[in-house]
């Protein structure tokens, strides 16, 4: 036993822990695993079919995209020091 206590997960520090772990889990998690459960999704508005991989694909057939994926990868590899 150390000289402040046992150092345990206790009540009191939970109730410290909780609210800032519960605010992370509403911004943080939720908007990444909706975003990631949308982008399965295809239709517009409220009006959504389950579309699977099939966003995925077309994304990388897409000119544009793979261009677009191109330059930023060129651009983050550069580094100019001043």
């Amino acid at each position: 036993m150390s000289r402040y206590g046992v150092r345990g997960i206790t009540t009191s520090r939970m109730l410290f822990v909780g609210p800032a772990l519960a605010l992370i889990a509403l911004f943080m998690i939720y908007p990444i695993g909706r975003s990631l459960w949308m982008s399965f999704q295809s239709g517009r508005g409220l009006v959504l079919q389950f579309a699977g991989f099939g966003n995925v694909v077309r994304l990388w057939h897409d000119p544009v995209f793979l261009k677009a994926l191109s330059n930023r990868s060129s651009s983050s590899s550069c580094r100019c020091r001043s």
